[in-house]
């Protein structure tokens, strides 16, 4: 560590720590230096280091499992899948049903109804949350492409007027070429765009940084409704194929009735 970040050289020689800083060929021990240096205090203040990196690293919060669609064991079954699958496949949906129920209660959605309307509102949400998170980007973009021709637009504004004082124009402007065609295409750009004054760059500046703040705050939100949205359709869709299900087991069967 601190070869890599300072030079410093460091090498134990029976038990005891040398180094050799940047700019010297022979090695100080640590004895001549610092006590702190020698080699029972250097690893003491490693420890403590670990264990204080130890502390200050946030806890790892386990996420817990996303909602997912039960399987189809009958349809599975007759495509061929074997006992072993069955028997994997019934632990693994009483899992995701018993998650379905657990989340529907948690969100107050015990009705078919209310989960309908639920997904609906949702759907709402994340559909506008989106379109002003696009047109905020559209903004951005705009305003940082303006930004750009001002900037180049300011830079070579006077080249563009010593232009028409020069002896030769043609010399002048061969050797500036780069410079008056980019100043050339801001000034279309404004004009195409009806800029006859242009805007301030520090009006601009907080008009972005504004959108990218209110983007973020929006796109959060998008979020937020997008997963919860996605949650609830795969919890829609176990609650339909848990009754389907129900319904084909409690079905009668053509040959049995009289």
């Amino acid at each position: 560590l601190l070869m890599q970040e300072h030079g410093i050289a460091v090498k134990e020689s029976r038990g005891r720590l040398s180094y050799c800083p940047p700019g010297r060929t022979k090695f100080i021990t640590a004895k001549k230096l610092s006590k702190k240096l020698e080699k029972e205090q250097v690893l003491t203040a490693l420890s403590q280091n670990i264990q204080l990196t130890a502390i200050i690293q946030p806890a790892y919060e386990q996420k817990p499992d996303k909602i997912r669609k039960l399987v189809d064991i009958q349809a599975n079954v007759a495509a061929g899948k074997g006992i072993g699958y069955e028997r994997w496949a019934k632990k693994f949906n009483l899992k995701r049903w018993s998650q379905t129920l657990c989340l529907l209660q948690e969100k107050k959605l015990l009705s078919e109804d209310a989960l309908h309307q639920r997904i609906a509102e949702l759907q709402t949400q994340h559909d506008d949350a989106l379109a002003v998170v696009k047109d905020m980007d559209a903004r951005m973009v705009s305003l940082k492409e303006l930004r750009g021709h001002l900037v180049v637009y300011r830079q070579y504004k006077p080249l563009a007027q010593k232009l028409q004082t020069v002896r030769n124009p043609a010399k002048f402007k061969e050797q500036h070429r780069a410079e008056l065609a980019v100043y050339e295409a801001a000034c279309a750009y404004f004009k195409a765009n009806g800029l006859r004054t242009l805007p301030d760059l520090k009006k601009l500046d907080a008009e972005y940084q504004t959108l990218s703040s209110e983007k973020n705050r929006f796109y959060t939100r998008y979020k937020k409704a997008q997963i919860e949205l996605r949650e609830l359709r795969t919890a829609q869709q176990n609650v339909e194929a848990f009754f389907r299900k129900e319904e084909r087991s409690h079905a009668v069967p053509q040959q049995e009735v009289k």
